[in-house]
Protein backbone atom coordinates (compact mmCIF):
# COMPACT_ATOMS: atom_id res chain seq x y z
CA UNK A 1 0.00 0.00 0.00
CA UNK A 2 1.56 3.81 -1.21
CA UNK A 3 0.40 6.51 0.41
CA UNK A 4 0.99 10.00 -0.69
CA UNK A 5 3.84 11.81 0.48
CA UNK A 6 3.30 15.83 1.33
CA UNK A 7 6.07 18.20 -0.65
CA UNK A 8 8.18 20.58 1.58
CA UNK A 9 5.70 23.22 1.01
CA UNK A 10 3.19 22.12 2.64
CA UNK A 11 5.22 21.86 5.88
CA UNK A 12 2.73 25.21 7.19
CA UNK A 13 -0.07 22.24 7.62
CA UNK A 14 2.04 20.86 10.78
CA UNK A 15 0.54 22.14 14.12
CA UNK A 16 2.56 24.37 15.90
CA UNK A 17 4.61 25.05 12.61
CA UNK A 18 6.52 28.72 13.18
CA UNK A 19 5.87 28.37 16.85
CA UNK A 20 8.63 29.00 19.97
CA UNK A 21 10.36 25.65 20.26
CA UNK A 22 11.43 25.27 24.14
CA UNK A 23 7.55 25.23 25.00
CA UNK A 24 5.16 23.92 22.42
CA UNK A 25 1.87 23.14 23.93
CA UNK A 26 1.66 18.77 25.19
CA UNK A 27 -0.73 16.86 26.09
CA UNK A 28 -2.17 16.11 29.23
CA UNK A 29 -0.63 12.51 29.08
CA UNK A 30 2.61 13.70 27.94
CA UNK A 31 2.26 15.94 31.22
CA UNK A 32 2.01 13.54 33.67
CA UNK A 33 4.38 10.82 32.46
CA UNK A 34 6.66 13.61 32.32
CA UNK A 35 6.31 14.55 35.57
CA UNK A 36 6.32 10.76 36.52
CA UNK A 37 9.68 10.49 35.28
CA UNK A 38 10.81 13.36 38.08
CA UNK A 39 8.92 12.03 40.88
CA UNK A 40 10.39 8.47 39.98
CA UNK A 41 13.55 9.78 39.61
CA UNK A 42 13.82 11.83 42.72
CA UNK A 43 12.07 9.10 44.82
CA UNK A 44 14.92 6.73 43.73
CA UNK A 45 17.62 9.64 44.79
CA UNK A 46 16.29 11.04 47.84
CA UNK A 47 13.10 8.52 49.03
CA UNK A 48 9.12 8.37 48.20
CA UNK A 49 8.31 10.05 51.06
CA UNK A 50 10.53 13.21 50.87
CA UNK A 51 9.91 13.29 47.30
CA UNK A 52 6.11 13.68 47.74
CA UNK A 53 6.68 16.02 49.98
CA UNK A 54 8.90 18.25 47.55
CA UNK A 55 5.65 18.23 45.21
CA UNK A 56 2.88 19.01 47.76
CA UNK A 57 5.27 21.91 48.96
CA UNK A 58 5.95 22.80 45.17
CA UNK A 59 3.04 25.41 44.62
CA UNK A 60 3.20 27.12 48.07
CA UNK A 61 7.07 27.88 46.99
CA UNK A 62 6.55 29.26 43.52
CA UNK A 63 5.93 32.70 44.53
CA UNK A 64 9.38 32.57 46.15
CA UNK A 65 10.79 31.71 43.07
CA UNK A 66 9.58 34.12 41.33
CA UNK A 67 10.38 37.08 43.52
CA UNK A 68 13.88 36.43 43.73
CA UNK A 69 14.47 35.69 39.99
CA UNK A 70 11.72 38.39 38.95
CA UNK A 71 13.95 39.82 35.66
CA UNK A 72 14.76 35.63 34.40
CA UNK A 73 11.07 34.87 35.07
CA UNK A 74 9.67 37.68 33.34
CA UNK A 75 11.78 37.27 30.64
CA UNK A 76 10.69 33.79 30.53
CA UNK A 77 7.51 34.79 30.11
CA UNK A 78 8.18 37.41 27.62
CA UNK A 79 9.57 35.24 25.15
CA UNK A 80 7.83 31.58 25.47
CA UNK A 81 4.76 32.40 27.57
CA UNK A 82 3.71 31.69 31.09
CA UNK A 83 4.01 27.60 30.89
CA UNK A 84 7.81 28.28 30.25
CA UNK A 85 7.98 30.49 33.81
CA UNK A 86 6.23 27.74 35.12
CA UNK A 87 8.50 25.06 34.08
CA UNK A 88 11.72 27.01 34.22
CA UNK A 89 10.83 27.96 38.28
CA UNK A 90 9.95 24.25 38.67
CA UNK A 91 13.58 23.40 37.38
CA UNK A 92 14.86 25.63 39.41
CA UNK A 93 13.30 24.25 42.82
CA UNK A 94 13.99 20.85 41.85
CA UNK A 95 17.65 21.95 41.67
CA UNK A 96 17.89 24.15 44.82
CA UNK A 97 16.10 21.40 46.42
CA UNK A 98 18.92 18.78 44.89
CA UNK A 99 21.75 21.41 46.07
CA UNK A 100 20.70 21.77 49.44
CA UNK A 101 20.22 17.50 50.12
CA UNK A 102 23.83 17.23 48.24
CA UNK A 103 25.92 19.67 46.42
CA UNK A 104 25.60 22.14 43.35
CA UNK A 105 27.18 19.64 40.98
CA UNK A 106 25.01 16.66 42.39
CA UNK A 107 22.18 18.59 41.90
CA UNK A 108 22.82 19.84 38.21
CA UNK A 109 23.69 15.94 37.29
CA UNK A 110 20.19 15.31 38.70
CA UNK A 111 18.05 18.04 36.50
CA UNK A 112 20.03 16.28 33.45
CA UNK A 113 18.92 12.82 34.34
CA UNK A 114 15.41 13.63 34.79
CA UNK A 115 15.26 15.66 31.49
CA UNK A 116 16.89 12.28 30.08
CA UNK A 117 14.15 10.70 31.70
CA UNK A 118 11.41 12.68 30.40
CA UNK A 119 12.55 13.20 27.03
CA UNK A 120 11.32 10.38 25.94
CA UNK A 121 7.96 11.16 26.17
CA UNK A 122 7.87 14.69 25.46
CA UNK A 123 10.03 14.15 22.13
CA UNK A 124 7.40 12.82 20.09
CA UNK A 125 4.71 14.78 20.78
CA UNK A 126 7.03 18.06 20.19
CA UNK A 127 8.38 16.99 17.12
CA UNK A 128 5.29 15.50 15.96
CA UNK A 129 7.18 12.34 14.66
CA UNK A 130 4.12 10.58 13.09
CA UNK A 131 2.65 13.87 11.08
CA UNK A 132 6.40 14.46 9.34
CA UNK A 133 7.16 11.08 8.31
CA UNK A 134 4.07 12.00 5.54
CA UNK A 135 6.34 14.11 4.00
CA UNK A 136 9.05 12.91 1.15
CA UNK A 137 11.84 13.96 3.30
CA UNK A 138 10.41 14.96 6.38
CA UNK A 139 14.48 16.12 7.29
CA UNK A 140 14.58 18.54 4.55
CA UNK A 141 11.67 20.64 6.79
CA UNK A 142 14.47 21.40 9.84
CA UNK A 143 17.04 23.34 7.29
Amino acid sequence: MTTQKLTLDQINTVPYYGKSFPFLPRKASVRNKEVWAFIKLQAKEIGLFPALAFWIAMPFRLGGVYRQYKEGMDLMKKSFGAEAKMEWAFLILTYKDMEKRHDAEYAYDFIKRAIQAAAPFVMNDMYQADYLAKFEDPFEAFW
